[in-house]
């Protein structure tokens, strides 16, 4: 008895208990079909010729659109097409006069005075603004080394800790592509926007300063060389470069949950303090998640750190609030820890979570970041089994499904949508409830 509400494509349906069936679009002008077949000539629909009259009490099944597939939740880089409002080039930039740093300081020409001064421009020329409010991915242009100080911040009127609030009616940056010129990234230079998914530092990078990317919405950070401290400005350079590696608060207050780097952290020059109070490190204050996990699921960290080389240990010191209480995770009352080590929450609640990760150069503690998340632990859902039916195979295929989940959202391991049935002279168009095929209401 009651509703279950379970969905083969993209979006959740509610039904009772019934049968996905295959329909098929005749692409012949004069089909030829079997006795076994019953065919609606008018609307080009091929059905199962029997249908079996109920599922067992453990058997529900639901509606499909094949065509429902997920979408990629990055933003695509934006020089694609011609469209000159839409895509970037040097013109929509402020660039030196060499040719290599945008913003900064720059010899500006003032036709209503004819007079050219030496000014501090940002990062956008006025062309540039104006495509930024209609492409919010903006591509810097190769031949780029320095990016200047500020050359592109936004502004925000409170940072981090879920508090972040930008201001209405501005334009911000929403992704961005370096390129693979470019050697340093100076303070605040993306500071106070809303770049959001991926961020990729190319391998030449060196130098990547204070807060230049403090305040966005980025999710993830790939690090293509490594910034070791020992890179200079430039090649001539007897020393290294003074601000070499990646400086305090760099990356603080985004909603980082994967760090990527070439090597190892062990090899890079981080620029954080060991005091976690003062909250300068340079992944300090993330804000990923909300995460959602069932009862009997095991715990997922926020923060992945993927390593070329794993010669180099991250330590993690992680817990909860509850009841008031700062609470190790080892000591949690919503978890335990299981045979493989490995911590399964137990019951369900809403936490507020903290994860502080770290290591160790030289004997010295260095934090690298502390994030701060909600865990949401919900109770362990009821399985379904959606059962297909092909023309007079009402066993086609049995799939399983969470209740309140799509089959595309693999809630339940191994199991995915049946493959596309096929008939001589007829195009499959997708899964129905109903047998007839006439209700488009239930494909």
């Amino acid at each position: 008895a009651g509703v279950c509400a379970v969905s083969l494509g993209g979006g959740i349906v509610t039904s009772i208990p019934t049968i996905a069936y295959a329909n098929s679009v005749n692409t012949q002008s004069t089909p030829s079909l079997s006795n076994n077949d019953t065919h609606e000539a008018a609307h080009g629909e091929l059905q199962s010729n029997h249908a079996a009259n109920t599922a067992s009490n453990n058997e529900k099944t639901a509606t499909s659109n094949n065509a429902t597939r997920a979408a990629s939740t990055d933003p695509a880089p934006a020089q694609t097409g011609t469209n000159s409002d839409t895509v970037w080039t040097r013109e929509d930039f402020n660039i030196s006069d060499d040719g290599k740093t945008i913003g900064g300081r720059k010899n500006v020409y003032h036709p209503e005075t004819n007079q050219t001064v030496n000014e501090y421009v940002d990062g956008l020329s006025a062309k540039g603004k104006e495509k930024l409010k209609k492409n919010h991915h903006i591509v810097i242009p190769e031949g780029i080394e320095v990016i200047h100080e500020c050359a592109f911040t936004g502004h925000a009127k409170q940072v981090g800790n879920n508090k972040q609030e930008h201001i209405d009616g501005d334009t911000y940056i929403e992704g961005v592509t370096l390129p693979q010129s470019l050697r340093i990234i100076e303070y605040g230079a993306f500071g106070w926007n809303k770049i959001k998914g991926t961020v990729i530092i190319p391998k030449n990078v060196i130098s990547i300063h204070s807060a230049a990317f403090v305040a966005n919405e980025i999710e993830k950070v790939v690090f293509e060389g490594v910034l070791d401290g020992k890179g200079k400005e430039h090649d001539t350079d007897a020393d290294p470069y003074y601000l070499a590696g990646v400086g305090e608060k760099a990356f603080q207050g985004n909603k980082i949950s994967e760090i990527v780097v070439k090597g190892n952290l062990g090899n890079y020059q981080l620029f954080p303090s060991n005091n976690p109070q003062k909250s300068d490190s340079v992944f300090d204050n993330q804000n990923p998640g909300p995460f959602t996990i069932e009862v009997g699921e095991e715990y997922k960290r926020p923060i992945t750190i993927t390593q070329e080389n794993s010669n180099h240990t991250i330590n993690f010191m992680e817990g909860f609030a509850e009841n008031g209480t700062p609470t190790l995770i080892a000591q949690s009352s919503y978890f335990k820890k299981n045979a493989d080590g490995k911590y399964i929450a137990v019951k369900t609640g809403t936490l507020d979570g903290q994860c502080m990760f770290y290591d160790t150069i030289n004997g010295q503690f260095r934090i690298i970041g502390i994030s701060h998340f909600t865990y949401k632990i919900v109770p362990k859902p009821k399985i379904y089994t959606v059962t297909f039916v092909n023309e007079a195979n009402q066993n086609y295929a049995k799939v399983q499904v969470k209740e309140n989940k799509s089959i595309n959202d693999k809630s339940v391991l191994n199991q995915v949508m049946p493959a596309n049935p096929s008939k001589v002279g007829y195009t499959f168009r997708g899964w129905s409830t109903d047998k007839t095929g006439k209700d488009k209401t239930k494909e």
